[in-house]
């Protein structure tokens, strides 16, 4: 296999990785706008990311260093500021919200409305099977559900991010990304046993702020290396998420 076979074969497997980090952590709205108007781009900046990491050694761990920088990608390019995925998630909570409201004070029109749109798949020429044919609205269950999405609906959504990488989706693959390189360039603590004590790590922390910051300067969307330290890396190697799921998300959604 040539190299610029296996180059292609990579792209093409990262390819992969940023539409699913797109469509996982993005907002619906901002995804498809991507998608119409930025979708020629991705090959360019997938090559231009994996060129970089190229440069260095991240041994076992390259694999996923790579994965979750081109997993950051989308959200560094994006051309307009992105939607907070969180108003989205509360929108539809709020929705849900709103019809089992509408269960509860209206069970008699709810069982209506069912009914009209229940097909009978049984007896055909009949009228549609209504729901309380069967059961019928358990409103007990209705009213523990309402009381659930009253407390889900109470969601903190934030102010409005100034940076690219404020967004939650946009700050969880930062995030990601960092604590990837993190876990290549450092080792375990062990005790006198030889055994790792908990997720304590000894990391050549200098070498890693330097390597995103110029991963992030390479790329054409800078972030200075103080706000990389305080607001990134050290809150990755401090969420319990990520810490204790390292690979995760790369496991389940994105590889």
């Amino acid at each position: 296999m040539t190299d610029t076979t296996q180059s292609k074969e990579n792209i093409q497997k990262y390819r992969s990785v940023f539409l699913n980090s797109l469509h996982f952590e993005m907002a619906r709205e901002d995804e498809m706008k991507f998608l119409t108007n930025q979708f020629n781009e991705i090959e360019g900046e997938i090559e231009l990311a994996l060129e970089f990491i190229a440069q260095h050694n991240f041994g076992d761990e390259r694999e996923y260093v790579e994965t979750y920088a081109v997993a950051v990608l989308p959200f560094m390019i994006f051309n307009g500021k992105l939607i907070e995925p969180k108003i989205e998630t509360k929108k539809s909570y709020e929705e849900a919200l709103q019809f089992l409201r509408y269960i509860k004070y209206n069970k008699g029109m709810a069982n209506h409305h069912i009914h009209s749109i229940t097909a009978d798949k049984y007896t055909e020429g009949h009228p549609p099977i209504g729901f309380d044919d069967f059961k019928g609205f358990d409103m007990d269950k209705v009213d523990k559900e309402i009381q659930t999405y009253e407390f889900l609906n109470q969601i903190d959504v934030g102010r409005e991010k100034r940076n690219w990488w404020g967004s939650s989706g946009a700050f969880m693959r930062c995030m990601c990304f960092a604590y990837s390189v993190y876990l290549a360039w450092s080792v375990p603590v062990t005790d006198s046993d030889g055994k790792p004590e908990g997720y304590k790590r000894i990391a050549e922390q200098d070498r890693i702020i330097y390597f995103l910051e110029n991963f992030f300067e390479h790329m054409g969307y800078p972030i200075h290396n103080t706000v990389i330290k305080s607001k990134i890396y050290n809150v990755a190697k401090q969420n319990q998420f990520i810490y204790c799921n390292p690979y995760s998300v790369a496991k389940n959604h994105l590889l």
